[in-house]
């Protein structure tokens, strides 16, 4: 027995979809049930069923009109590079998607340049393609774009595999720690607010900003380290630290950034009591970036006598494999922002000072560093559970668009252009292979990959390849630094930039002497032509002012009048053997004004 369908609420045309229709067309075809009844059984209308059966429709056509301008293989080919050009960094606005389509229509025939597409037909393209969407991006630096590549990554996880099977911490996760620093200013921006609709609301904000630095720490296990604070300042007094939690510190320092001294400070005064018993069996993994302030050669020596293994993570990649970045800091800076907010409306409009940092920022670091947000960090960071294929494709897709730098070591530097590396398949874009659709020729597959090369492709062709340069972050950066080969690659580095800072020194010193002494054209005796003309100009000026001020007295002096062997040698020039251009007089102006004229 059939059982009627029960009908849907909304709009009539939106009560089916092509999944109705099918059912309805094998009930009809295949089972022989009449089309009213089919109809009714799978809310179908019957004028709409008839029209399918007898072919007069096609079956994937759900609403009524004309059909749409490109075909479904040309939309097809037309959202894949949509979609690449977003994945590398580079997508388009509405009004560029609009461009793009109505240039794309007229390379096909469809239209001509009079007759451009409007917003209509890109809301009726964002609904026949529900995987696109007008979104707000996150922008993501050049540096880090470039740095993102998969080759990087990969060799990041090929280090840090060897390294948790030496020590073996692949199953300790509570021995596994990430370091990481965030700034966050006292004047936040608002949150969004609940508001009447006929006036632009207004915030009160603290106006004048202070920079504060928190460095936080939490192992794979999730549990916390109590913030580390950096004030702005010159001397730390005990008030900056009203409110603070249990087992909080803090320094101060101009900048209210970290530095080298201030990071080994944290390390060997607050770090080291929050880690688990170390020693040559049972080490301690730290991972933190690899700024300059934290691979000091103190910092290394102390942590191989502690039996501490620090790991470098790769430079400019924080926002894949920080676990701290990854999704814990976000969430603080939500809730520091609502934080501020919440304290200037419950002290009347009281600016925060860096004295009220602590206390809101202890309540904020506590409710966002929490063991599921920590663990969540560590685990899409893919250190644990270790897994490197958890970082997505998307996230490396960017880098494809700059030559990436492959530097393995110190002394091996080479370079590789995007066009040397394999896109990732969720970006692989062959436009004129798509399996659900059936494709055109292939001169016409051909002419459609040139038009969408020369819109948008050509990004990945556009870019240089840069010299590669022998940084500190390129010898440490996806590295154990205290393993003793990594320590030597150290070595050698701050030995080489001695040397080279070294001979620069050497080769201005011997600039400077030949360019003293190379003849009438040399940088000397420029700097003494124009110290000559600026002088001749005051003396010019002053006595054109003589008749109108009073004692004024000028004394001049002719190089020419002078004896150069009254000069020492020393002081002589080693060319011309003078002291001074012939033919140039000099003048000392001793004026005493009586007032303004």
């Amino acid at each position: 027995m059939f059982q009627t369908k029960e009908p849907r609420k909304g709009k009539y045309r939106l009560n089916y979809d092509a999944v109705d229709i099918t059912k309805a067309l094998v009930m009809v075809n295949e089972k022989g049930v009449s089309v009213e009844r089919a109809a009714r059984s799978c809310g179908v209308p019957v004028t709409t069923l008839k029209d399918r059966v007898r072919g007069r429709v096609g079956i994937d056509v759900l609403k009524s009109g004309p059909d749409p301008l490109f075909s479904l293989e040309e939309e097809s080919q037309l959202f894949d590079n949509i979609s690449t050009m977003t994945e590398i960094g580079y997508g388009y606005t509405r009004a560029e998607t609009l461009n793009l389509a109505s240039d794309y229509s007229v390379h096909l025939g469809h239209r001509d340049r009079q007759h451009p597409l409007i917003l209509r037909w890109l809301y009726n393209f964002l609904q026949r393609w529900p995987d696109v969407r007008v979104q707000k991006p996150h922008s993501l630096e050049a540096v880090r774009a470039k740095c993102t590549s998969k080759e990087t990554v990969n060799r990041y996880f090929e280090e840090l595999e060897k390294i948790l099977n030496k020590y073996g911490l692949k199953d300790k996760p509570e021995r596994v720690f990430n370091i990481d620093e965030k700034g966050f200013s006292t004047d936040c921006k608002p949150p969004n607010i609940i508001a009447a609709t006929s006036y632009k609301p207004q915030v009160v904000t603290t106006g004048k900003t202070k920079t504060v630095t928190v460095i936080g720490s939490g192992n794979a296990i999730g549990n916390q380290v109590p913030p580390y604070f950096i004030f702005p300042g010159q001397r730390m007094v005990s008030e900056l630290l009203n409110g603070a939690s249990v087992g909080v510190q803090g320094t101060v320092s101009e900048t209210s950034w970290s530095n080298t001294n201030i990071f080994e400070m944290y390390l060997k005064e607050h770090l080291i009591k929050h880690l688990l018993a170390h020693d040559t069996n049972n080490k301690v993994l730290v991972l933190y970036d690899g700024h300059k302030s934290h691979v000091a050669m103190g910092i290394i020596d102390w942590a191989r006598k502690e039996n501490i293994v620090l790991f470098i993570l790769p430079p400019h990649t924080s926002q894949i494999l920080q676990p701290l970045d990854v999704s814990v800091f976000g969430p603080f800076e939500v809730a520091w922002r609502s934080a501020c907010h919440s304290h200037l409306r419950d002290t009347g409009g009281n600016i925060i000072t860096r004295y009220d940092v602590c206390k809101i920022a202890c309540s904020v670091y506590t409710k966002t560093l929490t063991p599921s947000n920590i663990q969540s960090a560590f685990k899409k960071s893919g250190i644990y559970p270790f897994d490197p294929s958890i970082i997505p494709d998307t996230a490396l897709a960017p880098a494809l668009s700059f030559p990436v730098e492959i530097v393995p070591t110190a002394a091996n530097v080479t370079t590789s252009t995007a066009s040397d590396l394999t896109c990732p398949s969720s970006s692989n874009v062959n436009l004129c292979n798509h399996s659900n659709v059936n494709t055109k020729s292939s001169s016409d597959c051909h002419s459609t990959v040139s038009f969408f090369d020369k819109q948008g492709g050509m990004v990945l062709s556009n870019m240089k390849v840069r010299k590669a340069r022998k940084t500190l972050s390129k010898v440490v950066g996806g590295r154990p630094i205290t393993e003793d080969s990594v320590l030597d690659d150290i070595k050698k580095h701050y030995d080489g930039q001695k040397q080279k800072k070294g001979r620069k020194g050497t080769d201005t010193s011997k600039d400077s002497q030949v360019a003293g002494c190379s003849g009438n054209a040399t940088v000397q005796q420029q700097k003494r032509k124009s110290s000559t003309a600026d002088l001749k100009n005051n003396s010019s000026t002053t006595m054109r002012a003589k008749a109108r001020r009073s004692d004024t007295q000028i004394f001049s002096h002719s190089s020419d009048e002078s004896s150069d062997e009254e000069v020492k040698e020393e002081e002589k020039c080693c060319v011309c053997k003078r002291f001074s251009l012939p033919g140039i007089q000099w003048s000392i102006v001793f004026t005493k004004f009586l007032g303004s004229v």
